[in-house]
């Protein structure tokens, strides 16, 4: 895995657990700027869990992430891959990673079977959730 994704991962991971960011991060700031806190939390968890072992069932696809779902109207997905396509455009480094399709992301076809696995391997051994995090309320500061 190149230093860019390790670095992006790794950046996103302490964004999910903390929502606040260090001296030296450098991307996900740039998309928070741009789009906000809701919408860079949102759509950073959704691909983490896609990649995080933990999150998966035994009818979870390991090589597309589907934006669109069985239950949403056509609006509704227009929302979601708007946001997901403005997330790839102010987060780039995404791209090293991943590649937005019309309705699902997958892995870049640059990467190879042993790169896919050592990102699936990365998050498992780093991502590490913190529990005093966990709530489905944002605790007020």
């Amino acid at each position: 895995m190149n230093e860019i994704s390790k670095k992006l991962l790794l950046e996103i991971m302490s964004y999910l657990n903390t929502r606040k960011f260090k001296e030296n991060d450098k991307y996900v700031i740039k998309a928070f700027e741009k789009l906000g806190d809701n919408l860079v939390f949102t759509r950073t968890s959704n691909l983490l869990s896609w990649l995080n072992s933990q999150h998966h069932l035994s009818d979870t696809n390991l090589e597309v992430y589907n934006v669109h779902e069985d239950f949403m109207d056509s609006e509704d997905f227009e929302e979601v891959y708007n946001e997901f396509k403005n997330l790839f455009k102010y987060l780039p480094e995404l791209k090293e990673i991943f590649v937005l399709k019309e309705k699902h992301i997958e892995f870049n076809p640059s990467l190879s079977k042993n790169d896919i696995q050592e990102i699936y391997e990365f998050v498992k051994t780093n991502y590490i959730i913190n529990p005093k995090r966990i709530t489905r309320y944002k605790r007020p500061e």
